[in-house]
């Protein structure tokens, strides 16, 4: 089941989980805000804010929206092809 892969991996991982604490909503205000953003490409800001606020700088990921976020780094994983 998905659920038991998910917390294995939190178990073998030393860092950790990214939580929404106080001031996320900040964090996401500031990001979602100036990219006029709405519908399913909030969660995409959700994520963008999570990582900034955590002092998340680059994150791995093929999904282009993220783009729209110029404080975060995107780097696609999968090889071009």
């Amino acid at each position: 089941m998905a659920l038991d892969v998910a917390r294995r991996l939190r178990a073998s991982l030393s860092g950790g989980f990214l939580a929404e604490n106080e001031g996320h909503l900040d964090a996401l205000d500031l990001t979602a805000r100036p990219a006029l953003l709405q519908g399913a490409l909030v969660h995409d800001a959700r994520v963008a804010a999570l990582c900034l606020f955590h002092g998340v700088r680059v994150l791995w990921s093929a999904d282009r929206d993220f783009s729209r976020f110029p404080d975060l780094i995107v780097v696609n994983p999968l090889p071009k092809g």
